[in-house]
C-alpha cells in the first residue's frame, strides 16, 4: 500500500465543509485506509482497528459508521455492494486530498466500482466543490461487476447537517438538543449541561441514522426522562438518552418494571 499525502487543498473542500465538524476532523484517518485504487472494504470493525489502534476505547463503530454516512451524503464516498453482500467504498475527488491518484502498481484486492453508477454519483455533486470531481479517474473501464442494492444497514432519509446549527431551527438535531437542555434546566437551573451542542447534535444524528429512531420517538423519550423521578437525575446528556433509550421507551409504553428501572 502506497504512502499517502493529504494536500492543503482539503481546507477549501466545499463538500467536506458540509459535513459535521467531527466528520471533518476524522476524514484523514478514514481516507488513509484506501488502497492504490482509492477503494476500501467497508468493514467497520476492521476500519476502526486500523485507523484508531490506540483510540479504540474512545472511538465507537457507530461513530465511524455515522461519518461514512456523512461522506456518502456529501459526495465524498461512493459505496456499492458486491454479489456476496460485502460493501465497498471509493473516495472521490482529488480536491479532497487524494494524492497520488489511483494507480496499478499493486494488484487490487477490492473490486472495481460500477462505472455508470459511480459517474452518476459523482455528477450529482457537480455543483459542490471543484468541477474536476465530475471526472472519473482512469482505471474503471475494464469491465463491470455485479451490483446489488445498497446495504440496508444505512438509513438515507435524514439529510441534515449539524455543522451549521446555531440555535433552534427546523433541523431536528439542534431542536432536540435544545429541548433536552431546556427540560434539564427546568428541573434544575444549576445543572451542568454541555456547552458544545454539536456533540449532542451528533448523538441525535446517530439515533436517527444508525439506530433507526424517529424524531417523535426521541422527543417522547426525552420528555419521559425528565419527568420520571429516577431518570431525571441520571439522564443529563444526549448520550444517556441514547444509551437508555429502550428502557425509557418502556416507561413511555407503561411497561417498565422496578428492576429494569434501577438496572442503570
Amino acid at each position: 500500500m502506497a504512502n499517502r499525502v493529504i494536500k492543503d487543498s482539503i481546507y477549501k473542500s466545499k463538500k467536506l465543509a458540509r459535513c459535521s465538524y467531527e466528520a471533518q476532523l476524522h476524514y484523514h484517518r478514514l481516507y488513509l485506509l484506501i488502497d492504490d485504487w482509492s477503494c476500501v472494504e467497508i468493514d467497520i470493525e476492521i476500519m476502526r482497528c486500523k485507523a484508531y489502534p490506540k483510540l479504540l476505547k474512545k472511538v465507537s463503530e457507530d461513530l465511524i459508521e455515522g461519518f461514512l454516512i456523512e461522506y456518502r451524503k456529501n459526495g465524498l464516498l461512493f459505496t456499492w455492494t458486491e454479489g456476496d453482500g460485502q460493501e465497498y467504498g471509493y473516495f472521490t475527488g482529488k480536491e479532497e486530498g487524494r494524492l497520488p491518484p489511483p494507480s496499478k502498481r499493486h494488484l487490487r484486492h477490492t473490486p472495481e466500482p460500477p462505472k455508470e453508477k459511480l459517474e452518476k454519483y459523482i455528477s450529482k455533486f457537480n455543483g459542490v466543490g471543484n468541477k474536476a470531481t465530475a471526472r472519473v479517474q482512469p482505471g474503471y473501464d475494464e469491465g463491470t461487476v455485479k451490483v446489488q442494492s445498497p446495504s440496508s444497514n444505512h438509513n438515507h432519509n435524514h439529510n441534515h447537517n449539524p455543522n451549521h446549527l446555531k440555535d433552534k431551527s427546523d433541523n431536528p438535531y439542534r431542536t432536540l438538543s435544545l429541548y433536552l437542555e431546556e427540560l434539564i434546566l427546568k428541573n434544575n437551573p444549576k445543572a451542568k449541561v454541555v456547552k458544545n451542542k454539536e456533540k449532542w447534535d451528533n448523538t441525535v444524528r446517530l439515533m436517527l441514522e444508525i439506530d433507526g429512531r424517529s424524531i417523535e420517538e426521541i422527543k417522547k423519550v426525552i420528555e419521559i426522562s425528565q419527568k420520571d423521578e429516577f431518570w431525571l437525575k441520571n439522564v443529563l446528556s444526549m448520550d444517556k438518552v441514547r444509551k437508555h433509550f429502550d428502557k425509557l421507551t418502556l416507561i413511555v409504553k407503561g411497561g417498565e418494571k422496578d428492576e429494569q428501572r434501577y438496572n442503570f
